[in-house]
């Protein structure tokens, strides 16, 4: 996504029929909201007396994720828009001649290039929302109890981000001839998938108790 782009603009050419932006934009866009709103939630949290009665420590915990977590959220939304333009990428190498032995031989070369350098976008996707995850931790832990539903919603946000970016890698994993490189980063995925869930079901465990009680 472009971030001068109008929300509803964006949503526009989403829905279109063009193939760009598509799922690893949208994973980005909303890794980034998750980060947004536990972003809201610290910055309701700062104020409050239940903060100031916090040890030293955990304030500056807490301060250096809000602080860390700005600095993904603006990473996530420069991803949005490379991600648009490195499948741009791999279209333009689908779309060489194929007419001849030869030329079926760059186009293939072309493709799995493209292909690696394009899927790479949504795995820095998915590390950056596995790590706005583990920021989230503090605000769960001693963010404004008030604001407790927009930091659940922001958890769900940002692995759903993190798995939307996942398959996205993987689907693009599937047309590439390398095995090798394709193990390597399958596992990757997969260990990225297993911290997120466990992450997000942590958290929301947290939250519903907080909101039960």
């Amino acid at each position: 996504m472009n971030i001068t782009t109008r929300l509803d603009q964006y949503i526009e050419q989403v829905a279109s029929k063009e193939r760009t932006p598509g799922g690893g934009s949208v994973a980005a866009i909303s890794s980034s909201l998750g980060c947004a709103l536990a972003s809201m939630v610290a910055n309701l949290t700062f104020d409050k007396e239940a903060f100031q009665q916090l040890k030293k420590e955990q304030q500056q915990t807490f301060q250096q994720s809000f602080e860390e977590l700005q600095v993904l959220m603006d990473k996530l939304n420069q991803l949005a828009k490379e991600d648009t333009c490195v499948f741009k990428e791999v279209i333009k190498a689908m779309g060489l001649s194929k007419d001849t032995e030869q030329e079926k031989k760059e186009r293939e070369t072309a493709v799995e290039e493209a292909t690696k350098d394009a899927l790479q976008t949504p795995l820095k996707i998915a590390r950056l929302s596995l790590e706005a995850l583990e920021l989230q931790t503090v605000f769960v832990r001693w963010g404004n109890t008030d604001a407790m539903s927009d930091i659940g919603v922001g958890i769900w946000t940002t692995y759903g981000g993190l798995e939307g970016a996942i398959i996205t890698v993987k689907i693009n994993l599937y047309t590439l001839i390398d095995e090798e490189y394709k193990s390597n980063v399958m596992k990757e995925c997969d260990e990225i998938v297993e911290k997120g869930k466990k992450l997000r079901d942590q958290h929301l465990e947290e939250v519903y108790k907080k909101l039960d009680s």
